[in-house]
């Protein structure tokens, strides 16, 4: 589980942290969940996004093949 974990990390760092992700999730075969308000930066390394709207309510986005390949 990663709650904001870009926050306090200069461009290097996030770079470096998605990487580590990426790695993990794909080579290592971890679940990763990750709570962020910023998911664009992230499209290459999730397979899905979980988004809740302002009512509320959530919606399943499902990243497309081209998304995912970094």
């Amino acid at each position: 589980v990663l709650d904001e974990p870009e926050a306090g990390l200069d461009a290097a760092g996030r770079a470096a942290l998605r990487a580590a992700v990426a790695t993990a999730a794909r080579g290592g075969g971890a679940a990763v969940l990750l709570v962020t308000h910023d998911p664009a930066p992230w499209r290459g390394v999730l397979d899905g996004v979980l988004r809740i709207g302002a009512d509320g309510a959530w919606r399943a986005e499902r990243a497309t093949v081209a998304e995912t390949a970094a």
